[in-house]
């Protein structure tokens, strides 16, 4: 069996532009606290409190991702 010849043309490609295609400019911003309060010996309770926020300076692919989101933690805690 005969296999065909393998044919490898030139592209021409220009690549001027290629910088441009991830040009990202954005703000953020988290702030964040927590705080804990002993119940025994080994074990707390804390409570955190955060804000996030995101601006998307120069919405590309998906569209402007700005945002901002406030979140609450609370939990218990065991050293060992």
């Amino acid at each position: 069996m005969e296999l065909p010849e393998e044919v490898v043309e030139v592209g021409d490609y220009d690549f001027s532009e290629v910088n441009e295609y991830s040009d990202l400019h954005f703000k953020q911003l988290e702030v964040w606290a927590r705080g804990s309060r002993e119940i025994a010996r080994g074990a707390a309770l804390y409570v955190g409190l955060g804000y996030y926020d995101f601006s998307d300076e120069e919405p590309y692919i998906y569209g402007d991702q700005s945002g901002d989101v406030t979140y609450l933690q609370s939990g218990v805690e065991f050293v060992f």
